[in-house]
């Protein structure tokens, strides 16, 4: 099972992240942070929540507090936040990450009197639901200079974490507009202006949850773009459009 976050928001609620299941993991790390604007990023912007972890479950709890409870800066963004969590399991063989699914608390529950039911007849008859859900893709990171970009996306199974993914496929579109001197004919010593799309296969490499490439060879006015597809075993199909932006200084 892959990593799963629970919990209420309200002052003194805990929010908590399971780790799921995992096969030789000695050890677990983990990332929780709130995604105040729900775009699935990690960025600067983003609060961590901090926590520890419980010895008696092996989940990492947060408590909430009363400054968790406002919006940051009073901006219009949905509340309650978003929260996202990594887990980083640690074992004989080195490390492996997973993340959770974004998860968005309600308020706690009014507790009601209990009430006595008449217990089941028997449990209902469940029928295999298949597969159907997509994988989820967000643009990690980019850092770009005036000729390349080191990118990260995140890619993972809703139903199967990171392992879920099984294939990834990235290209790379550049828009790029040249401007040449007209040497011959009634326009000679004009500028042609002419502007072409280059396209190129990249292969990214894997770390868990996240596939990182490095572009070179980029030039001063290029318009960079990735157009990024994900596939799980169930051959559903997620996909994603990630801008870059070149520095100009």
């Amino acid at each position: 099972a892959p990593p799963m976050i629970s919990g209420f928001f309200g002052v003194g609620e805990a929010i908590a992240c399971d780790p799921g299941s995992w096969t030789g993991a000695t050890s677990f790390t983990f990332k929780m942070w709130k995604d105040v604007d729900r775009d699935g990023g990690r960025d600067v912007n983003e609060a961590p929540l901090i926590g520890a972890v419980d010895p008696s479950t092996g989940r990492y709890l947060a408590k909430l507090t009363s400054a968790d409870m406002i919006p940051p800066g009073g901006a219009a963004v949905p509340w309650p936040p978003q929260i996202g969590c990594s887990v980083t399991a640690h074992g004989p063989g080195g490390y492996f990450a997973r993340s959770a699914a974004p998860f968005v608390p309600s308020k706690p529950p009014v507790v009601a009197p209990p009430q006595v039911t008449e217990p089941p007849v028997g449990p209902p008859a469940t029928t295999p639901v298949a597969d159907t859900t997509r994988p989820t893709l967000m643009k990690g990171s980019t850092v770009c200079t005036k000729t390349a970009c080191r990118v990260a996306i995140i890619a993972y199974d809703p139903d199967h974490g990171a392992l879920g993914v099984k294939r990834l496929d990235m290209q790379l579109f550049i828009t790029r507009t040249t401007r040449t001197r007209i040497r011959s004919g009634k326009s000679r010593g004009k500028i042609r202006t002419t502007t072409r799309t280059i396209k190129k296969t990249l292969r990214p490499v894997r770390s868990g949850d996240e596939w990182r490439v490095s572009i070179k060879g980029f030039r001063k006015g290029d318009r960079p773009k990735l157009k990024i597809r994900a596939y799980d075993a169930a051959g559903n199909l997620g996909t994603l459009t990630a801008h870059m932006k070149l520095r100009t200084k």
